[in-house]
């Protein structure tokens, strides 16, 4: 009986480091080229009359924070450049706050 307490709770702390590893999470916001993102009034859009294209792209969250897409990401994330998606991201490990490597995307209805 004491094994398999002691099994149990094993399986438990292991599933409970599991899931504390997982630091993806999802966002949601507007795909925008980071020459077009607009601050007004202390939030951050997208300009959707900007036609720049410098390169580099930004997630330009519902809630005005701007992220930086990390360039592995920068293909899959320009095809959507201007569309309102829902992006599972990974903070990436030079910049944990600013930048993101984007893991799924997915196109959101208006």
């Amino acid at each position: 009986m004491k094994h398999a307490i002691w099994l149990l709770l094993g399986v438990l702390c292991s599933a409970m480091l599991l899931f504390a590893g997982d630091k993806a999470k999802s966002m949601t916001g507007t795909v925008c080229d980071s020459a077009c993102v607009v601050h007004s009034s202390g939030v951050a859009t997208c300009d959707p009359e900007c036609t720049v294209k410098s390169g580099s792209c930004s997630l330009v969250g519902d809630d005005g924070n701007v992220m930086h897409i990390a360039s592995a990401s920068h293909e899959m994330a320009m095809q959507h450049a201007g569309q309102h998606v829902k992006v599972k991201v990974v903070p990436t490990a030079e910049e944990r706050e600013e930048s993101i490597r984007i893991m799924e995307l997915y196109e959101q209805a208006p």
